[in-house]
């Protein structure tokens, strides 16, 4: 399997090496098969997505990305995150549910820094009913189209939560949705819905909801998810929820402004962020 690492020139000391992913094809990078490496990034190695504006970076692999002690992958950083104009994609593509998946092992590092959005979320300012198309927001959203959103429920039935792709630019504060609503919403009062922008430009993804990908962070991991969006992941296999956390004592984990939406509904026991461990810490 591919392996990134840097280099030792004596005792002690060395040089740390970096990797670019260029990628912008779908290629389908990797062997596949559970248990097998797609990628290793080891120590004093780091792959790092690309920061050019206008460009679609796009790594899609099957097997594991493993993140070992000492490695780091970076999709956008805190200096310099993606920019709005780009993408950037890291998909596994499993042969069998979660047999592809994101390993960062103790002492690994990640780091995900999508383009912040203006507004990721707006409610209603005004009632719709079922078949309604063109919604009212209480704010200029400046959504896009191609951005997928979420409309809550205002009452206590889940499946009148709803989503949708936009097909057309919003207009000032009107959101304009391709096919009318299934379900009324209420827009005024304390029980206004809520809707949401699910959309951002860095995305860690399975295939689909039956062949889902995972996220797993070992014990003494560091990981900083930001303004990034998570779908097709997890399963009912331990450690293979969706996004596992066993961050204690020496690691980290951090999400600021993600999105996680259409989880595996195989056997309905995908967790969003699943907490494995019996002691917790330095999660935000």
């Amino acid at each position: 399997i591919p392996w990134i690492v840097g280099e030792f020139t004596g005792l002690g000391t060395g040089n740390n090496l970096t990797v670019t992913m260029d990628n912008t094809t779908t290629t389908n990078f990797g062997i596949g098969g559970t248990g097998v490496g797609g990628l290793m990034v080891s120590k004093r190695g780091t792959l790092t997505y690309g920061t050019a504006a206008s460009t679609n970076y796009y790594l899609k692999i099957k097997g594991i990305v493993y993140v070992s002690e000492g490695g780091t992958l970076n999709m956008g950083t805190s200096g310099t995150p993606m920019p709005s104009t780009s993408t950037a994609t890291l998909q596994f593509n499993p042969t069998t549910i979660v047999d592809s998946g994101l390993l960062v092992d103790s002492g690994g590092m990640v780091n995900t820094y999508g383009n912040a959005l203006a507004n990721d979320r707006a409610f209603l300012a005004a009632n719709v009913s079922i078949g309604t198309t063109a919604l009212t927001m209480d704010r200029t959203t400046g959504w896009l189209a191609g951005d997928k959103i979420a409309i809550s429920s205002t009452a206590r039935i889940v499946n009148q939560y709803e989503s949708q792709i936009l097909a057309i630019n919003a207009s000032g504060t009107t959101v304009t949705v391709p096919v009318g609503l299934g379900s009324s919403h209420l827009g005024t009062g304390v029980a206004a819905a809520e809707v949401m922008n699910l959309t951002r430009n860095v995305e860690i993804l399975g295939a689909s909801q039956l062949l889902s990908g995972y996220i797993f962070c070992q014990d003494t991991s560091a990981v900083n998810f930001n303004w990034t969006e998570f779908s097709f992941l997890g399963s009912a296999g331990n450690q293979k929820r969706g996004i596992d956390l066993y961050t204690q004592l020496g690691g980290s984990a951090n999400f600021s402004h993600c999105a996680f939406h259409d989880y595996s509904t195989v056997g309905a026991a995908s967790i969003g962020i699943n907490m494995n461990a019996a002691t917790l810490a330095n999660i935000t």
